[in-house]
């Protein structure tokens, strides 16, 4: 998809700097020996009214591209100022989610006194993202109209998504949370 929209804005602009050239060439045999090239050449886009809206063309789609991103980037999860990782993390588990794998890495924050039932955790970090595949470790990339890319250097497969890694890392770690959470309400609303 990106190489052919590559391809066709490259024609595009190709054949427009051609006409453009040639009209150029054109008017170069009417030129009056007394205005200024900079006269001629404002005469000149003027009388091309096609030349014109194709330039508008392309700053409507660069403005789109514009505001497409600003968008993107304000569903990003915010980085923070500070954190800390934990040498040791009694929980290790692997999670299939965004059509890529990825690994949990937390700690148990309490446990039930009298059955030592876990019911909370804090999830340290998220590794991940990983090939589904042959689980290797994906590239994220930008695309032209701003979504990210993340893509398998062996296998070639690729993933989109309007998150960056961060943030899909973040989302990860909140629902892994929330789930723990969950079920231990809902195995106390069953008791009562």
């Amino acid at each position: 998809m990106k190489g052919s929209f590559r391809d066709f804005c490259i024609g595009v602009c190709g054949s427009l700097f051609a006409t453009f050239i040639l009209t150029i060439g054109s008017f170069f045999i009417k030129i009056d020996p007394s205005s200024t090239f900079i006269e001629y050449l404002i005469r000149t886009i003027v009388e091309l009214k096609f030349v014109m809206y194709w330039v508008l063309f392309w700053l409507g789609v660069m403005l789109l591209r514009w505001v497409i991103r600003n968008r993107i980037d304000k569903l990003q999860a915010s980085y923070p100022s500070a954190f800390s990782i934990s040498y040791y993390h009694e929980i290790d588990h692997p999670v299939e989610a965004y059509d890529m794998k990825w690994n949990i890495k937390g700690n148990v924050k309490q446990r039930e006194r009298h059955t030592n039932e876990v019911q909370s955790i804090i999830v340290d970090y998220v590794e991940g993202a990983f090939c589904k595949h042959d689980f290797r470790k994906m590239k994220e990339t930008r695309t032209f109209f701003g979504r990210y890319k993340n893509k398998c250097p062996k296998c070639g497969y690729t993933v989109y998504s309007v998150l960056n890694n961060y943030s899909m890392e973040k989302e990860i770690a909140d629902e892994a949370e929330s789930q723990v959470r969950n079920s231990v309400y809902n195995k106390k609303s069953a008791n009562s």
